[in-house]
């Protein structure tokens, strides 16, 4: 039987989220892309309610769940425990996941 956690979300994932459709928006002149951008990251949002435990951990407890389609990877952490999934970020897979800490 599948678990399902809870899932909360770092508020500073909606500012990384903006910043990669107003590329994608600035890149294709069009909202296309940036809306199946937001829409590809909302799907996987999902998708980590029921597989939490599949991906393993990556660095300091964080797990790493890729969006398809796109150069971007949801950081997260479980507590068991609580059964809570924390998401810490949403990053391109080039940038530097120590920037969410700061």
């Amino acid at each position: 039987m599948t678990r399902n956690f809870n899932v909360r979300y770092n508020p500073q994932i909606y500012p990384d989220i903006q910043k990669a459709v107003d590329f994608y928006v600035e890149q294709t002149q069009s909202n296309e892309l940036g809306q199946k951008f937001v829409n590809n990251v909302e799907n996987t949002l999902v998708k980590l309610r029921h597989s939490v435990l599949h991906y393993q951990i990556r660095y300091d407890n964080i797990r790493l769940l890729p969006t398809p389609s796109f150069p971007y990877q949801a950081h997260y952490r479980i507590d068991e425990e609580n059964n809570t999934v924390f998401v810490e970020a949403i990053f391109h897979t080039r940038e530097n996941p120590e920037k969410w800490k700061k």
